[in-house]
């Protein structure tokens, strides 16, 4: 099940950025749970245009984000690479990283930010 879509290759190519969350508790915020961040952006990687995502998880509000262990996935600029970037964050979410989350890939992705 596809839980969420990226912005088209247009949309990357202007430049403009997208960011989004998941764990976001709407009538608690997320003040003290863990929640699960992404961000994706066209990058020039030796000379080639590559759509790179990175995502991570945003612990709860008093424990500190490690840098570290943000996790960085680069894909060919194309419609396929779209959808791979989207396949591999939701797999980074909902299956590599869901005992760290109270969340199931039946919530849907809610807009965080788009810059």
């Amino acid at each position: 099940m596809k839980v969420f879509s990226l912005p088209s290759l247009r949309w990357f190519e202007t430049g403009a950025e997208y960011s989004d969350s998941f764990g976001t508790d709407s009538r608690h915020g997320c003040m003290n749970v863990t929640i699960f961040r992404c961000r994706v952006k066209m990058a020039e990687l030796r000379g080639e245009r590559k759509l790179c995502a990175v995502c991570w998880y945003m612990l709860p509000w008093l424990a500190e984000t490690r840098v570290d262990e943000m996790i960085v996935g680069c894909f060919e600029a194309s419609e396929a690479g779209i959808e791979a970037a989207e396949n591999w964050i939701q797999r980074k979410c909902f299956t590599d990283g869901a005992d760290r989350l109270s969340i199931s890939a039946d919530v849907p992705f809610m807009p965080h930010k788009v810059v």
